[in-house]
């Protein structure tokens, strides 16, 4: 490996003075080119001089060298090219011209520019595992950089997705600003030869992360969030043959609120994103997928649904009796006081939501108008996330499922 290294680099010393008078005229063209001219100075004859020859030698001759340069390889998303040392080429020589366009110049000695470019290009030829991300727009969201775990992060997008052509054909939810992102970073192993890699697991398990995701930031707040399409792409070095896949998403709603994440969100969406790794955790997943709908119910009755069967789902016990009664009693005692209310108002609203709920249910109509649903909406809303999020955290009075241990007092 490190006699390839020295033969890349005594390839690029002969370049570099190539690259430098190809940046001069760049410069006073007024930083414009194509793609034809770079391709005319680049394409061929770069690839012909003989450091690039003695390059090609040396992998044959060696074994390691050869099997994974000039042999496939392969994952469950990606089948590369079996010749990859033009692609090794193309590395630096595309590097190189990102840069002017971005008016980074190159200077000086090559080296410097050399180190950076081939810690990917050795990352790959000797990596067990290859780097992929899936990168969601989310509709509808606005936040700051938030890591969720080291390997799942939201923030805005970093290109402006309207000028990059792997979006073309996207819809945006305000064509004024740039919409949050979500990324899903994995790492998908190299197959041998003849061993099964399936494409629909790994689709599966980016869908699995986006639901998640939508679910953590529910449970944080009131979300409006729905999820854009997703682009599935290898990062960093790549040669020929690597994949790309765009899955369908939701389309935008321009009717809705803008959901801003901060900062006191953080810890209630961290908390929730590490519970739902934990198949245990049942309750957060099915409290939290409820959560992330009531925002985006048709109507007022609809959301109520959601949110009354979100509280079954983080504290119901269907093989009582008095399921209603008792659920409400539970969840005032355990946190009117976070909420800022009685036991009494909470366990009263809660319980004429659920009588709203049958109503509903059978199709009957009520006697509460509009702003009455809508108070008794916000209130099951309000202790459902609230529960959620206790429970997520790993609160010590969710230890145990805690309806014997609350109802014993008077």
């Amino acid at each position: 490996m490190n006699e390839l290294k020295g033969l890349l680099l005594a390839w690029l010393t002969v370049v570099w003075p190539r690259l430098m008078v190809y940046q001069r005229k760049f410069v006073e063209a007024g930083y414009k080119d194509d793609d034809k001219a770079w391709g005319y100075e680049f394409g061929v004859e770069v690839f012909q001089i003989y450091e690039w020859t003695q390059l090609q030698s040396v992998i044959a001759q060696e074994v390691v060298l050869r099997e994974r340069i000039c042999g496939q390889t392969r994952t469950a998303f990606s089948i590369f090219a079996t010749d990859k040392s033009r692609s090794i080429g193309n590395a630096f020589l595309e590097a190189a011209h990102r840069r002017m366009r971005k008016g980074v110049l190159l200077y000086g000695e090559p080296s410097e520019f050399f180190a950076v470019v081939y810690r990917e290009i050795e990352a790959f030829l000797t990596a067990d595992s290859l780097p992929y991300h899936a990168i969601t727009p989310l509709h509808n969201v606005r936040s700051q950089p938030i890591s969720l775990d080291g390997e799942n992060d939201i923030g805005p997008m970093q290109v402006n997705p309207r000028e990059d052509p792997r979006w073309n054909g996207v819809a945006w939810d305000d064509n004024s600003e740039v919409p949050a992102q979500f990324v899903h970073n994995f790492r998908l192993p190299i197959l041998r030869e003849g061993e099964p890699g399936d494409i629909q697991d790994v689709i599966g398990a980016c869908r699995t992360a986006v639901d998640r995701m939508l679910i953590a930031i529910a449970v944080a707040q009131r979300s409006t969030a729905t999820a854009g399409p997703t682009l599935i792409e290898n990062v960093g070095f790549y040669p020929e043959g690597a994949g790309r896949l765009r899955l369908l998403g939701d389309s935008p709603r321009q009717d809705l609120r803008k959901t801003l994440i901060g900062p006191e969100h953080i810890p209630a969406m961290t908390s929730t994103w590490a519970s739902l790794q934990d198949t245990r955790q049942n309750r957060v997943r099915l409290a939290g997928e409820r959560l992330a709908t009531i925002e985006l119910a048709r109507d007022d009755e609809s959301a109520l649904l959601e949110a009354v069967t979100a509280l079954e789902s983080i504290l119901g016990d269907d093989s009582r009796n008095e399921l209603a009664h008792r659920l409400s009693l539970l969840a005032a005692r355990l946190i009117a006081r976070d909420l800022g209310k009685s036991e009494r108002e909470v366990h009263d609203g809660l319980l004429g939501a659920f009588q709203r709920r049958t109503t509903v249910l059978r199709g009957r109509e009520g006697r509460e108008n509009v702003n009455e649903t809508k108070a008794v909406l916000r209130l099951v809303d309000d202790v459902v996330r609230r529960l959620t999020q206790l429970r997520a955290a790993g609160d010590p009075r969710f230890a145990n499922e805690p309806m014997d241990i609350v109802l014993t007092g008077p």
